[in-house]
Formats: structure tokens, C-alpha cells, sequence
């Protein structure tokens, strides 16, 4: 009895962390000039990794208040720098030209960070 209930807690323990160590493959943590991104759905109402304007700024200059005009939208990394705490900070701007939210040619945001939360995908 003592065996199996041993045997499947370290079963569970190398299943998980096999599965961390194919997710943490996933995540590419070096970005290059040039790698186009998707902006994704943020999980709570703002983006915490991608610098967005407020939307109290959105709606000061005639747009909606939601962020749903830059969800699903392509945009490529045009500049990369490294904040004092050593994380990629990636600029980014549209591929089509136009401004983000209408509002922003270009936005930055925490790399590893918005992939870890979803905010931003690989395409």
C-alpha cells in the first residue's frame, strides 16, 4: 500500500516536471529585430507586460474604451533593450503602418513576460 501511494507520488512529481521543462522550451527568451508577434486577449481587463495606454488617454482622444481593436493584431519587434533587472524589453510597432489604438505608432513591452501571460504569441 505504502509502495504504490510512493510509486504515484513520484510518478506525478516527474510528470510535472516533464511537462515544465517542454513549456519553459516553448518560450523563446531571445527576441530578434525583424520576429513578428501577435497581441492577444489580455487575461484581466489591462496588460500588465505590454505598455498600452490607459484608456481614460484612448477616450481623451475619440477612441472606445476597450482594448479590443489591437487584440489579434500582427506587430513586429523594432527595437530590443535590457531594463536594470536584466529583462528583454522589446518595442513594438504594427507590420500594416498603422498606430496602435489609433493613438501609437509603437508600444514596448516585457517580453518574457507577455508570452508567459499570453498577452503576446509567436507567429
Amino acid at each position: 500500500m505504502k509502495f504504490t501511494k510512493l510509486f504515484s507520488i513520484a510518478f506525478l512529481m516527474i510528470c510535472g516536471l516533464m511537462s515544465y521543462q517542454v513549456n519553459a522550451k516553448n518560450i523563446d527568451n531571445n527576441p530578434k529585430v525583424g520576429d513578428r508577434l501577435l497581441i492577444q486577449t489580455p487575461k484581466n481587463t489591462t496588460y500588465s507586460a505590454v505598455n498600452m495606454p490607459k484608456l481614460n488617454f484612448v477616450v481623451k482622444k475619440g477612441g472606445v474604451a476597450n482594448y479590443k481593436s489591437a487584440q489579434n493584431t500582427l506587430v513586429e519587434v523594432v527595437k530590443i533593450t535590457q531594463n536594470k533587472k536584466g529583462e528583454s524589453i522589446v518595442t513594438l510597432q504594427r507590420v500594416d503602418g498603422a498606430k496602435i489604438l489609433g493613438l501609437r505608432k509603437s508600444v514596448s513591452a516585457n517580453y518574457d513576460k507577455a508570452l508567459q501571460l499570453g498577452e503576446l504569441k509567436k507567429s
